[in-house]
């Protein structure tokens, strides 16, 4: 494992996309050339050219969701996995998923919670980058019911169809039901 890679990508006005500390992104972010992220991401980052597109992010970049491109250079925060040909890890970088690369540097002030999973040869590598499994999910209740609360009535939120004899069902109604959209 190399630990002293210097993936530099150019300067700040040089990047093809840019995403601004203040911007908050919900959904799959895509971008062909380079990209610098200085915002939050809540969503996977998939560079075009998988083999020529490169990323940054920045100490306040943050980033919920896996990350697929050719070159990826992390100073901020990823919580996903990182699919890339070079990937560099700065000071101060936190990765929370597995790592799956060529070339890796990796600096000693970075944090990793993950697998560091190294490909050998770009015919390993583009199956990988091609196709990849799609990110899970967390699986959001079918139904949320929220009740009032009170102190001389006991609150029961029923599950499914099934109601305490105890508690008619005539008094039970609830404040509001939420539903998946």
């Amino acid at each position: 494992m190399n630990t002293s890679l210097p993936l530099m990508l150019s300067g700040q006005s040089k990047y093809d996309n840019h995403i601004n500390s203040g911007a908050v992104i919900k959904g799959k972010f895509e971008f062909s050339g380079s990209a610098l992220i200085e915002g939050i991401i809540y969503g996977d980052i998939e560079g075009f050219g998988k083999l020529s597109d490169s990323l940054a992010i920045s100490s306040t970049g943050k980033v919920l969701g896996s990350i697929r491109c050719a070159m990826a250079s992390i100073t901020g925060a990823v919580i996903g996995n990182i699919y890339a040909k070079q990937i560099s890890l700065e000071a101060n970088s936190t990765v929370q998923g597995d790592i799956y690369y060529e070339t890796l540097g990796i600096h000693a002030d970075a944090v990793i919670n993950g697998r560091l999973i190294q490909q050998s040869g770009k015919a390993s590598l583009e199956p990988i980058l091609e196709t990849l499994p799609a990110p899970q999910r967390y699986k959001v209740p079918e139904q949320l019911i929220v009740a009032e609360y009170s102190e001389d009535t006991p609150v029961y939120i029923p599950s499914g169809d099934q109601t305490p004899a105890s508690m008619p069902t005539s008094s039970y109604s609830p404040k509001r039901v939420w539903r998946k959209k």
